[in-house]
């Protein structure tokens, strides 16, 4: 079963998207919302191969889970920094992920989640 992007109006005319997996037999007129009050109308795209976060591509070269939210986070902390830092400052113009500063700058943050356990004492003294 393929998967389908859909969008739908509700009645503040917001925009709003989802995913469905459809037979290709299926009928794509009548789609109703995830609420169930609202037709769906498909949107067309060749863009869409993505299954769990991941596209094919990135399926295909055997990305995991992990590395792909990885990447999703340092690129969110390049737009920050690049944001925040004043224009024509390396921080800046630098199209790199990493610059050196990251987290230690007070501007961005480093994925790091776990802290080190202490080093056993052999000896007690």
């Amino acid at each position: 079963m393929p998967l389908y992007l859909f969008e739908y109006y509700d009645e503040d005319k917001k925009r709003h998207e989802f995913q469905d997996f459809l037979n290709i037999s299926d009928d794509f007129n009548n789609v109703k919302s995830p609420c169930g009050n609202f037709n769906a109308k498909k949107i067309i795209s060749n863009s869409i191969a993505s299954n769990y976060g991941l596209t094919a591509a990135e399926k295909d070269k055997g990305t995991t889970k992990q590395r792909s939210e990885y990447s999703k986070f340092m690129r969110e902390q390049k737009q920050i920094r690049k944001k925040t830092y004043a224009p024509g400052t390396r921080e800046n113009n630098s199209n790199e992920i990493w610059t050196g500063k990251e987290g230690r700058d007070g501007v961005t943050e480093l994925p790091i989640d776990k802290k080190v356990p202490e080093k056993k004492k052999l000896y007690d003294k």
